[in-house]
């Protein structure tokens, strides 16, 4: 049943044609301009080489360690395509563009089915989609999220499909997207989807077919199928990762993260601080906010839209972990709202219409011209940011000036706005990826340090790294046995203990005085690293 919900859902990619070709921009300009990152980007895809290699199914691993922290579809789905095509690092890198896709194509079927054909939503709401900033930038991002909006999705289509006529149909949909979804990021799922599915008696406009006992009887089907689908995974995992590992995805990763998570720490305000970044130029589009107020509340979509959006968003400001792609999986609900608001309004307007998002983005120009010379000119707080803004130049900063100019050079000229103001984000997107991330590169491109340390690796010297690794350098390297990690003041000691070593480190400034000059270094992000040798391999050396 749910392939069949799948291929009805994919005819969405018609709705968006334009989008498809903002997508393969945004794929290439992220090729184009850096390689995977760290530490995220790089950890993830260590993960799935530290399971490829050493052959683990159920089990992931993070240096020699069971790693709990994640499920494993991420891990599989990357495997998957190496053993397609190869062990490559285009594949994970395309994974979260291709999730971002099909996810265009089910929010354009979904707008679909909660508005109807008649006003426009379907074309309307992966425009609106794609053109969030937030949305843009992490659709080249190996993060979970990309994933686990698809599967956010997929439960609200099948909700929507049980509530409408098809219940066995919709509550199976339902359950893959929860099962799969708790395999791709645990229980996160249940606080994106729970809402929707306990509120129906709020938001339908009456009562589904069967009436609402046989609506939670096959919505109690679907939460016991999906956690049948997560315990296929757990169950042999937890047994196979021995007593550590079980107790944490059974325990530490789910209850301890939702209700005392240390990680990502952040204030209860740092998501709508976040807003007009994460929403841009939308959110600084007064017909936008004009149109929300004016929703039918009545409208069982629009019901629905609204749950999706504001119940998980209350939530996650209550959790302390937070991340600004935590929100991905909520801007769907939110394009749908904006949908359903500009298909009501004429299509094409003046351009002095979307003056505001163009004055913002003038802003950015300015900011982006002067941040070369922010310590030349003794802005608070220069001394803080990376050297490599030295490198930058005004271009940027000055064609996005231009830019704002044109549009409001030809203020009085009557466009299709909403494609206007949508085609800011991937514009942006393209100006920091040339203008600033390009120059930043040599700072997180792990691959020479990584290329080194295989070369000793292959030589059968010992690894060690000072401080916590985050496999930063094993897949890029393709290394295959694990660092030691070094307690922070241990390293001289470790040195002198391991003769044919080599240790890895990070100091800003100069480097730490008992282990001295490294013999190799490098730019990581805003500090160095450096490559110590042990005696014994350096008096080997040419």
């Amino acid at each position: 049943m749910a392939p069949t919900a799948f291929a009805r859902a994919l005819p969405g990619l018609a709705a968006v044609p334009g989008r498809v070709l903002s997508w393969l921009l945004l794929v290439a300009v992220a090729f184009a301009t850096r390689p995977l990152m760290p530490v995220d980007e790089t950890r993830y895809v260590s993960v799935a080489w530290e399971m490829w290699q050493r052959g683990s199914f159920l089990v992931p691993y993070l240096n020699g360690v069971p790693y709990s922290h994640k499920p494993p579809l991420l891990f599989w789905l990357i495997q998957l395509g190496w053993w397609l095509f190869g062990v490559n690092s285009w594949w994970p890198r395309l994974l979260p563009s291709l999730f971002a896709l099909a996810n265009l194509a089910l929010t354009a079927s979904l707008a679909s089915r909660l508005f109807g054909p008649a006003r426009g939503e379907r074309e309307l709401a992966p425009l609106v989609l794609s053109g969030f900033f937030l949305w843009t930038f992490f659709t080249t991002t190996l993060t979970f999220d990309m994933m686990v909006a698809f599967f956010t999705l997929v439960v609200m289509a099948g909700l929507w499909q049980a509530t409408h006529g098809r219940a066995a149909a919709g509550f199976a949909l339902v359950a893959v997207g929860l099962g799969l979804g708790i395999l791709a990021k645990g229980p996160v799922l249940l606080l994106l989807t729970l809402p929707a599915l306990l509120s129906a008696p709020w938001w339908l406009s009456r009562a589904p077919e069967g009436g609402w006992g046989r609506y939670w009887l096959g919505a109690l089907a679907a939460l016991l199928g999906a956690v049948v689908i997560a315990l296929a995974w757990a169950w042999p995992a937890g047994q196979a990762g021995g007593e550590v590992y079980r107790r944490a995805i059974f325990l530490s990763q789910t209850t301890d993260r939702l209700v005392s998570a240390e990680a990502h720490r952040q204030p209860f305000w740092f998501y709508l601080a976040i807003l007009p970044a994460a929403l841009f130029p939308f959110f600084f589009w007064p017909r936008f906010w004009r149109g929300l107020a004016a929703l039918d509340r009545r409208d069982s979509g629009v019901r629905l839209a609204l749950v999706w959006a504001l119940v998980p968003l209350l939530l996650f400001t209550l959790i302390s972990s937070k991340q600004p792609h935590y929100l991905l999986p909520l801007l769907p609900a939110v394009a749908l709202l904006a949908a359903r608001t500009f298909s009501a309004e004429p299509r094409e307007g003046p351009l002095a219409d979307v003056a505001a998002p163009f004055v913002v983005l003038a802003g950015l120009g300015v900011v982006l011209a002067i941040l070369p010379w922010a310590g030349a000119i003794g802005l608070p707080g220069a001394s803080r940011l990376p050297s490599w803004l030295g490198e930058m130049g005004p271009g940027v900063g000055l064609a996005l000036l231009v830019l704002a100019a044109v549009g409001h050079g030809y203020r009085r000229v009557r466009l299709p706005l909403v494609p206007i103001a949508a085609s800011l984000s991937p514009i942006l997107f393209v100006a920091l990826h040339f203008g600033v991330i390009a120059i930043a590169t040599p700072a997180y491109d792990v691959e020479p340090l990584a290329r080194s340390l295989s070369s000793f690796e292959q030589q059968g010297r010992v690894v060690g790294h000072l401080g916590p690794y985050h496999n930063q350098f094993h897949f890029a390297g393709r290394l295959r046995r694990p660092f030691e990690v070094v307690e922070s003041r241990e390293g001289a000691a470790w040195l002198a203990s391991h003769p044919d070593g080599v240790l890895v480190g990070y100091y800003q400034g100069e480097p730490p005085a008992e282990l001295g000059r490294p013999d190799l270094v490098q730019p990581f992000r805003n500090r160095l690293a450096g490559v110590w040798l042990g005696s014994g391999v350096r008096s080997k050396l040419p």
